[in-house]
């Protein structure tokens, strides 16, 4: 299942700073699915009046029990009220119990940058964010070079193309 199309909110500002959040969501069973998607639907409600959405697109990959949102914010302070209110808090809450280990990893972008899906190569994810997405130690991976991750990168995210 490929990733949604990036869904934009208005137009970003080029130069301006934006916070981006790529979050991984493993559930611990198939019986959990149906209302996984149940509650992605309520949440992409949710997205499309939130105050300092930027954009957002969501990769399903529901045979392996995998799920991944990638979401831009004009500020923290907006990311931090949408993660705080209903309905995301509620299914936060109700989900937890049935995750495996959640990963949520952030960084800044300017405006000119986006939309992230479909336009970034795996070389403008920063570092960082590909070491957390792996489970690598960053500050002890000097080794680390983006062709090496960037083939099971843009298959397992489905976020980043070359």
């Amino acid at each position: 299942m490929p990733a949604s199309p990036w869904r934009t909110f208005g137009s970003p500002e080029p130069e301006r700073e934006h916070v981006a959040l790529l979050s991984y969501l493993p559930l611990k069973s198939y019986w959990r699915i149906p209302i996984f998607f149940l509650y992605t639907a309520q949440v992409v409600k949710q997205l499309a009046s939130a105050d300092g959405v930027v954009g957002y697109s969501v990769l399903a990959r529901p045979l392996l029990k995998r799920f991944w949102t990638l979401s831009v914010w004009k500020e923290e302070a907006a990311l931090r009220a949408f993660v705080q209110h209903p309905p995301h808090v509620r299914i936060m809450t109700a989900l937890t119990p049935h995750m495996g280990e959640t990963k949520f990893v952030g960084w800044t972008v300017k405006g000119a940058q986006l939309p992230l899906v479909g336009t970034m190569r795996c070389a403008d994810f920063p570092a960082r964010v590909i070491c957390a997405l792996h489970r690598v130690n960053y500050k002890s991976a000097p080794f680390l070079r983006c062709n090496f991750f960037s083939q099971y990168f843009s298959l397992a995210i489905g976020f980043a193309r070359e």
